[in-house]
């Protein structure tokens, strides 16, 4: 599905973000970007989300580099959801989410029929029907963000990136999005790319996890084996025991001291 390949990144050619990154997401699955601040986390993820053009190194969808993807033709493949977003104040949430059907519209052509049932198809599964006519201001902070997830399911793409899209909230809605995201991916085989600073969480919802570590990745796989007490201790510089029980699966716990 996305390839990275090599990919480096830097803003003035001398002092990389991201440094020869090679990686592969798995189509259909959770992949879960991890790391300190600092790191290169949401760097990697705005390069697949061409708000970054890789200095060196390509990323690739489905082979082709999305560098030569125009921009309109990448919208209809690629649905982004970054941390901090804005909209008028005065705007409903119908009205927001239905941005999410530029992609697909002509100039001068109102809304067809297929535009409104993407629409309705995005309320219903965030579970926002019942707000579609109240302004996005209005709402508590974990339905804003659900309505950014709607405006980006509105594109009707194979593939969701979401740049931590928990910061901000409280442990509630936090959980609450997260199994959203979830159950996107179970029922609708959505490719979801995400960033993420919580460990337990990333155990939780994540298929693959990417560890970054000063623009370099450092480990790639399931949870359970990329993200070692010896890794979390190299990468965080946090003593923590990794434990698993039947019933909660993995988790982490930081040890007393460091």
């Amino acid at each position: 599905m996305l390839d990275f390949k090599e990919v480096s990144f830097s803003y003035d050619s001398k002092n990389f973000q991201l440094e020869k990154v090679t990686a592969h997401i798995p189509k259909g699955q959770v992949t879960t970007i991890l790391g300190p601040n600092g790191s290169g986390k949401s760097t990697l993820l705005k390069t697949v989300a061409k708000a970054h053009l890789p200095t060196e190194g390509a990323v690739l969808l489905r082979g082709e580099d999305i560098a030569t993807c125009p921009m309109k033709q990448f919208a209809r493949r690629v649905a982004v959801v970054y941390q901090q977003n804005e909209a008028p104040s005065d705007i409903t949430v119908e009205h927001l989410v239905s941005y999410g059907r530029i992609p697909y519209q002509e100039r001068f052509r109102g809304m067809t029929c297929e535009d409104e049932e993407a629409v309705d198809w995005a309320l219903s599964v965030t579970g926002l029907e019942g707000k579609r006519h109240h302004p996005v201001y209005a709402l508590s902070g974990g339905e804003r963000q659900r309505v950014w997830i709607a405006l980006a399911l509105a594109q009707k793409t194979p593939i969701l990136l979401l740049d931590e899209p928990t910061t901000y909230l409280d442990l509630y809605y936090q959980y609450d999005l997260l199994d959203l995201i979830q159950s996107l991916n179970v029922q609708y085989g959505l490719t979801v790319v995400m960033v993420l600073h919580d460990l337990n969480q990333a155990f939780r919802y994540s298929d693959t996890v990417l560890v970054m570590k000063e623009g370099r990745l450092v480990a790639n796989g399931p949870p359970e084996r990329a993200l070692t007490e010896e890794r979390i201790y190299d990468v965080y510089g946090i003593q923590m025991t990794v434990r698993y029980e039947e019933a909660i699966g993995w988790y982490t716990v930081p040890l007393k001291g460091r």
